[in-house]
């Protein structure tokens, strides 16, 4: 078996001698699909023996398989979705969010901001992370698709609570959207193209054992709807949604035991609005980011080593034309290290930090006063959130004593506040299997009790 995804065969077929004229090679492998290809016997008589792939059954062309890492983040009760059942979720249509949806506790806020609902919390008391690092929001507007496609993603986690301590200022729940690395079997393509998008990716080798992926998408829901007829939108609101998102992922061996990863993530949204028959411009939003990690990773005995900085730039309008204007724009640091270690086989200990620093300008102009005059406001200010967190966990047979604590220190233009979240969590393994499945969704966890 191929680590990268298929069986090679380096010895030519048939054994004895090859063939003297064309045919048609067949190659049948249990668990794999069948291989049929028109073969010219020049092909077969080279020197060197070509090398042929075989593509698991139901993996389709671009199955990934990503490795289990030793240190994880475990949690009672969590939900995984793989790619495949990302690809066949009903009315999901590919989408890794909207797949999501799916599963119980899982909306959307209406009006389509692009924010996600976890258990009936706010959405700004949940988050959803890609990589090391939290995102702004989860949709493009008007929550047509996700800001992250299913083809850069090794898989997606929702934690509807109780979450290790690695995660803190939230309350509804976690989402972790995994990503994945480029396959390095050769250089391979993807061209998408939908009702309401087009987008492609292209993914291969680089240098001595790395890859690389780079994906982008683009909707033009708003070209069609500038096509349409004037007499098929007369007396109709006049809506133009707009987005567009792009990521590049490469990573490449760094020494022994290390991995050194880079990634480039943006999105930008504009969507405007304007009532039937209105002589003004209506209503316009945009918003983007543009995001850059590097992450690296090492391993060394028995420790887990893992320093991951990344820089955001977050730009917001909102503009209701001369009665409304609302401006913000953010440089956001961010920064996790972590170290974990298995002292003995049962335990792992888990000792991090993370750190959020947000630097913000905004501008605003609205009527006030008592002659209802346009005021315009300017604020500038820095933010910050900062914590630092350890976890452990034992296992001992079926049962399992999950303990952990989070310091956070936030400070704020006027003032400043610090928490500390202490967590504890038995959990007992009420079967012995490997995990159970039941639509619409996979859950990667053998069927457990949880008292915190």
């Amino acid at each position: 078996m191929d680590p990268r995804g298929g069986v090679r065969r380096r010895r030519p077929l048939p054994p004895h001698r090859p063939p003297s004229r064309d045919f048609v090679l067949i190659v049948v492998a249990t668990g794999h699909q069948r291989f049929e290809q028109p073969t010219p016997a020049a092909y077969w008589s080279r020197r060197k023996p070509p090398t042929i792939y075989l593509q698991p059954q139901g993996a389709g062309g671009y199955r990934t398989i990503v490795e289990q890492e030793r240190v994880s983040k475990p949690s009672p009760v969590s939900t995984k979705l793989q790619p495949e059942e990302i690809a066949n979720l009903p009315g999901s249509q590919g989408d890794p969010l909207r797949a999501l949806q799916n599963l119980p506790g899982v909306a959307r806020v209406p009006g389509g901001l692009g924010l996600l609902i976890l258990r009936g919390a706010a959405p700004n008391q949940s988050q959803v992370f890609f990589g090391e690092h939290p995102l702004p929001r989860a949709f493009h507007i008007p929550g047509l698709a996700s800001i992250v496609p299913a083809g850069v993603l090794g898989g997606i986690e929702y934690v509807p609570g109780n979450f290790s301590a690695h995660y803190g200022n939230a309350v509804g729940g976690i989402v972790h959207l995994t990503p994945r690395v480029g396959r390095r079997d050769g250089v391979h393509g993807q061209v998408k193209l939908d009702i309401i998008s087009a987008g492609a990716r292209l993914e291969g080798p680089f240098g001595r054992g790395g890859s690389f992926i780079l994906a982008a998408q683009r909707g033009y829901l708003d070209l069609a709807l500038k096509a349409l007829p004037d007499d098929a939108t007369r007396g109709l609101p006049a809506v133009s949604p707009r987005y567009h998102d792009y990521q590049f992922i490469f990573d490449h061996p760094a020494g022994r035991g290390g991995t050194l990863t880079m990634r480039f993530l943006g999105a930008a949204d504009t969507f405007k609005f304007r009532a039937a028959y209105s002589p003004g411009e209506g209503l316009s939003m945009q918003n983007g980011f543009h995001r850059v990690d590097l992450a690296y990773r090492k391993r060394h005995g028995r420790w887990d080593f893992l320093l991951a900085p990344a820089v955001r730039i977050d730009r917001t309008d909102y503009d209701g034309g001369w009665e409304f204007l609302r401006r913000r724009n953010d440089v956001v640091g961010l920064l996790r290290a972590e170290a974990s270690v298995r002292p003995w086989r049962p335990l792992q200990l888990t000792l991090g930090v993370d750190t959020q620093l947000d630097r913000y300008r905004s501008f605003q102009r609205a009527r006030g006063g008592d002659e209802n005059l346009l005021i315009d406001t300017r604020t500038r200010g820095f933010l910050t959130s900062t914590g630092v967190y350890l976890h452990s966990q034992l296992e001992l047979g079926r049962y399992a004593i999950i303990a952990g604590a989070r310091f956070n220190a936030f400070t704020g233009a006027l003032n400043a506040a610090h928490t500390v979240d202490p967590r504890l969590m038995l959990r007992y393994t009420l079967t012995s299997g490997s995990g159970s499945s039941s639509p619409p969704a996979r859950t990667r966890r053998p069927a457990t009790a949880a008292a915190t």
